[in-house]
């Protein structure tokens, strides 16, 4: 088994850990915004300040997945499996 690099396997729509960094992203913003709504309507202030800290988590977790998709798209590690 042999691996070469192959420029066109670069391209961002055929890469599949960027799509499941993108399905990773979507799952996350959904969880953000149905916290957003809690954090939004809850009026219980331990409960709150624990939501508020698991949202800056979730918002950085986000940050990262936005940074691993770029570092993907930006990648000239890719090979593709020959033989």
């Amino acid at each position: 088994m042999s691996y070469i690099e192959d420029p066109r396997d670069r391209d961002e729509s055929d890469n599949e850990h960027i799509q499941t960094l993108r399905v990773a992203r979507v799952k996350a913003v959904q969880q953000r915004r149905q916290m957003a709504t809690e954090l939004a309507g809850d009026d219980n202030r331990a409960k709150t300040e624990e939501m508020q800290k698991r949202f800056m988590e979730l918002h950085a977790l986000i940050a990262a997945i936005d940074y691993a998709i770029e570092d993907e798209a930006t990648d000239t590690t890719v090979h593709r499996h020959v033989g």
